[in-house]
């Protein structure tokens, strides 16, 4: 049941947000940068689901196409294989893998957001964001009570690993309805077109995917 909620909610918000996408914050002096290896990571209510490989296996072939060189983190690392690890601990075992780039995808439950979050967002910017991706599993991805009232939304970061700061923050509309659509691909495109958009991202020159 936990499984065929969590489809269910990623269908919805597939469905109904992927199409409205806003850039909540980014850094002031955008050089887009040819990254040599790009890790993406999906932060889901349940971290060891199949959907959760989907979503990784979808936003890594969005920035092939872009020809960035991308690997999942399941693939990289298993499921399992950063989770009890520090801030210090994680970034020394990525980078040690020849990442300089993570992309991060959390499915945020927005009833669970204290109303001090936008402040601290706008006061703190970059460290906000830089500590926001070691946050989304406290609190922020965890399901509520399943009221009517709950809202979701995705979000997605760009960090750069070797300035050790996030690059961009983009979100999709808040939604709880229901829509039979396509669930990962075009939830990848739409956030990845919008970094592009932002210039936080531009197309290299195509790599196979394999």
């Amino acid at each position: 049941m936990k499984n065929e909620f969590l489809i269910l909610l990623l269908l919805t918000l597939a469905g109904c947000s992927t199409n409205r996408t806003v850039t909540t914050w980014k850094t002031q002096h955008i050089d887009p940068t040819p990254y040599q290896r790009i890790m993406v990571v999906a932060i889901l209510p349940d971290e060891d689901s199949v959907v959760r490989e989907q979503i990784e296996t979808s936003f890594r072939t969005a920035l092939l196409n872009m020809g960035y060189n991308t690997v999942t983190a399941i693939s990289e690392f298993g499921r399992t294989g950063l989770r009890d690890l520090g801030e210090d601990e994680t970034y020394k075992k990525i980078h040690g893998r020849g990442i300089d780039a993570v992309v991060t995808v959390a499915l945020v439950n927005r009833t669970k957001e204290t109303s001090s979050l936008p402040v601290a967002a706008h006061s703190y910017r970059n460290n906000f964001y830089f500590n926001r991706i070691f946050q989304y599993k406290d609190n922020l991805t965890q399901p509520g009570n399943n009221s009517p009232n709950e809202e979701y939304y995705w979000e997605c970061l760009l960090f750069d690993l070797n300035k050790l700061e996030a690059s961009i923050s983009v979100q999709t509309s808040p939604s709880a309805k229901p829509a039979q659509l396509k669930m990962g691909d075009q939830l990848a495109r739409h956030l990845i077109r919008r970094m592009a958009k932002e210039k936080t991202l531009k197309k290299q020159k195509p790599l196979k995917a394999f």
